[in-house]
């Protein structure tokens, strides 16, 4: 049976009070790429693309072609839905771009709709909604549920430092679990309550960062008090080292080009060394925060953080080296 849609096509002519939407960024990623992207995923081919740049040259799409538009925001899932069906991708439809600050609101409700996924949603979600539900009235703000995340964890850390026993990995582990409930809770309330604000939002992020860097430096030192091995202490620093570069290497590789282009944004999303569009989901999975926050508990639970250790120098220096590998051919 042919597929109702003879190819997908990227409008990307469309333009708002600050230029072109195809070249404006959303969570560091510029419209255009990210369409790309998911046109990517539904497994057709490349796009054809209605450049803005050229725009009198393009002939306009036709009505049997699956049209993306580079001023709408689309939910990825709904969006690989309605391609199966035959439906009109405007269904998939998040945010429309109509008005100057929509990119922000809509950048805010991508991030909520997936954060806390796969697993956080299950438990995690329904215990944030609930207790930002009881808070919403109260003069408790966000920025408070932020900092007790962050106790949460710092207490976890020294949790880690006090010894062995089955007391101790029950308490990491609660600890751990009440932060990410608390973490997730903050997002909700400021929803809520209309408290969001670019303070809150910076806060969060950097003290993640530092209750990541804290939980790990924890465990190479409670590794290390135990067995007198300074290689612990060795891999704790390759590990910020390998987190800090990757960090770097990401905020690099999503600024956009002096001279963007539509060229360059195929050339870019189709390099031979870029993961490829099967891979690409499951190596950003296990880089997910939520993933990596369950797999704490799990491992706090039992015992063995020293894997988690382990695996965190080995995927954040896996995708540094893919990623350099990747410019340095580009470049060739």
């Amino acid at each position: 049976m042919p597929h109702p849609f003879s190819k997908i096509v990227i409008d990307a002519r469309p333009t708002g009070s600050h230029g072109p939407w195809a070249d404006r960024l959303v969570l560091g990623q510029s419209m255009l790429h990210r369409h790309i992207e998911a046109a990517q995923r539904l497994d057709a081919g490349s796009p054809q693309i209605l450049n803005h740049l050229q725009h009198e040259q393009e002939p306009a799409a036709k009505p049997s072609a699956f049209l993306l538009r580079t001023d709408r925001l689309y939910d990825t899932r709904k969006l690989q839905k309605a391609y199966r069906k035959g439906t009109s991708p405007e269904s998939a439809v998040v945010w429309r771009l109509d008005q100057i600050d929509d990119l922000d609101r809509a950048g805010d409700e991508l991030r909520r709709r997936t954060s806390y996924q796969p697993l956080g949603r299950y438990w995690a979600w329904p215990l944030a909604c609930k207790l930002a539900r009881s808070l919403k009235s109260t003069p408790v703000r966000p920025n408070t549920l932020t900092l007790a995340a962050a106790v949460s964890m710092m207490a976890a850390s020294a949790c880690l430092t006090q010894g062995t026993g089955w007391r101790i990995q029950l308490g990491t582990a609660g600890l751990l679990a009440l932060g990410l409930v608390l973490d997730t809770a903050d997002g909700h309330l400021a929803r809520i309550q209309g408290t969001a604000s670019e303070f809150g939002r910076w806060l969060d992020a950097v003290l993640d960062e530092f209750c990541d860097l804290l939980l790990h430096g924890a465990i190479a030192w409670s590794f290390f008090a135990r067995s007198a091995q300074p290689g612990w202490l060795l891999l704790g620093m390759a590990y910020m080292i390998s987190k800090y570069v990757f960090q770097t290497a990401m905020l690099e590789d999503r600024r956009p080009p002096q001279t963007p282009s539509t060229t360059n944004a195929l050339k870019t999303s189709s390099h031979p060394l870029s993961l490829s569009r099967r891979l690409r989901p499951l190596v950003h999975l296990m880089g997910h925060a939520d993933i990596r926050w369950h797999t704490w508990i799990l491992f706090a639970l039992i015992g063995r953080l020293d894997l988690v250790l382990w695996f965190g120098v080995a995927y954040f220096s896996v995708r540094v080296a893919a990623m350099v590998a990747s410019r340095a051919v580009s470049h060739v």
